[in-house]
């Protein structure tokens, strides 16, 4: 009579046989990751996205590079600086009238967004280093900047 058991050892790793060349899926992925034939992104979480967080943003970094180039100029801003500051008409006008999603984004921001603030901020920014802080200190802005022009009247306060 036949022995009906089956040996699943004797099956996938039969005597004699080497499967050690054999790589497991996961140990192949890993080698495909490391050696940049897959590449992983990282998906952005949150609801909101920072389009708007991101114009008010912009907005301060060009006020901020323009003053600098100004100031640099002779030392104080002038009339004489006013051509510099035109520019920044479009990008103030953007901030503005985006600004009333901002609160939404700013709860709502997850590090993948914080990164492509700051990317955006260094894009805009002159400054060497300090560009995190400088980040952070803009967000402080920002959240103060709708603070002001809720109290004001400029924009209607977030409803719940």
């Amino acid at each position: 009579m036949p022995n009906n058991i089956i040996n699943m050892d004797d099956i996938l790793a039969p005597k004699g046989v080497d499967l050690s060349h054999f790589v497991s899926i996961t140990e192949k992925l890993k080698q495909d990751i490391a050696s940049g034939k897959i590449k992983l992104r990282k998906v952005n979480m949150s609801i909101y996205g920072t389009e708007q967080l991101m114009d008010v943003m912009i907005f301060l970094a060009k006020l901020a590079t323009t003053s600098k180039q100004a100031i640099d100029d002779d030392g104080k801003i002038t009339i004489g600086d006013a051509a510099k500051f035109v520019g920044l008409i479009f990008p103030l006008v953007n901030a503005i009238t985006q600004i009333q999603e901002v609160p939404k984004e700013l709860t709502d921001l997850d590090p993948i967004e914080k990164n492509e603030l700051m990317l955006a901020i260094k894009e805009n920014l002159e400054i060497a280093e300090n560009d995190e802080l400088a980040v952070e200190s803009a967000l402080k802005v920002v959240f103060e900047l709708f603070n002001f022009l809720t109290i004001v009247g400029v924009i209607q306060p977030p409803t719940a």
